[in-house]
């Protein structure tokens, strides 16, 4: 057996920075579900239906209700009382207006830790001089290496 093999996984605790990290985007996911439902009742009241603008609202919150509608709180994601294509429009818009920002963030995320964790690059290997004599199989196998007049 090697010695990476004998080797033992050790199981690191979450930072505490991790942690508050995850508790404040549940404690957000649950303070937008609530106020779309109050939102929902006092909009529900109105008696224009839901347009564009509203559409684009409630989609890019909609994401957001995920932990909670998981816990299985009903949470309003869609109005009924809407105005037909124009806020299934606006929706749709929201929706993707939160997805490329919440997956723009985390491929910049990445793309900043990959470079930050890259290695330092390779510096190129050091040609002959141009004066040297090359044998005809160093010639061969390095066509690069080889004088030009």
């Amino acid at each position: 057996m090697t010695a990476n093999a004998t080797r033992s996984f050790r199981f690191r605790a979450p930072s505490l920075g991790v942690v508050m990290r995850f508790v404040g985007v549940v404690a957000t996911a649950f303070l937008v579900g609530w106020v779309l439902n109050r939102t929902a009742v006092t909009l529900e009241k109105r008696p224009e239906p839901a347009g564009f603008v509203r559409g684009v609202v409630q989609g890019a919150l909609m994401p957001c209700t995920l932990p909670a509608l998981l816990l299985g709180h009903d949470v309003a994601i869609y109005t009924s009382h809407n105005n037909g294509v124009p806020y299934k429009r606006g929706y749709t818009v929201g929706v993707n207006l939160c997805g490329a920002a919440f997956f723009g963030l985390l491929y910049r995320r990445i793309n900043r830790w990959r470079n930050r964790h890259a290695s330092p690059p390779q510096s190129p290997s050091r040609a002959l001089p141009a004066d040297s004599a090359l044998s005809t199989t160093a010639a061969a196998h390095h066509p690069e290496a080889t004088t030009h007049p």
